[in-house]
């Protein structure tokens, strides 16, 4: 799968998803996907860095994930499907990291949200010509096309005039 990245630590990242269990892997990525959408929250913010850090943190108005779903969606940075798609995302995160008991993306209850997910079922990979079918497969697959939707959000021309753009690097996994 080819990743959309910008940044070294991405990369690690990315990395670190293909070598994790199923627990760590989900978590992992929705935890990359938070703190993308904060990226691009804080990307649109005026430069104030005590107020933002302060509404961005674990504690603030926009610092859960959820919250930064709802107003990244409000701000109009994806569509209705892809907000439906990243809490999709943020309630199999919950399912691994609130459950004891052996998790894989196997398990029914898993295995039922990753069908769920819209965009891996719609948006095919290039030089495929079928969705993923594996649960793991499709969570991943829907991870990093939002990956991409935040990213060219983050990135757009008001960003770009404000100088903060880096040139993406491609993953070939």
């Amino acid at each position: 799968m080819n990743w959309f990245i910008f940044k070294e630590v991405h990369y690690q990242v990315i990395k670190e998803l293909e070598e994790q269990t199923d627990r760590g892997a989900a978590i992992i990525a929705a935890a990359f996907l938070d703190e993308r959408l904060a990226e691009a929250i804080r990307s649109r913010l005026r430069p104030l860095p005590k107020v933002t850090k302060k509404l961005l943190s674990s504690s603030g108005p926009v610092g859960t994930f959820s919250a930064r779903i709802d107003l990244a969606y409000t701000l109009g940075y994806y569509g209705e499907r892809s907000h439906r798609d990243l809490h999709l995302i943020r309630k199999i995160r919950n399912k691994f990291a609130h459950n004891l008991e052996p998790t894989s993306f196997d398990t029914e209850s898993i295995s039922h949200l990753c069908a769920e997910l819209w965009l891996p079922q719609k948006v095919l990979e290039m030089g495929r010509d079928t969705p993923p079918s594996e649960p793991r497969a499709q969570y991943l697959r829907a991870v990093n096309i939002l990956n991409s939707l935040i990213w060219s959000e983050t990135y757009s021309s008001e960003t770009k005039d404000r100088g903060k753009v880096e040139e993406p690097h491609f993953l070939p996994w």
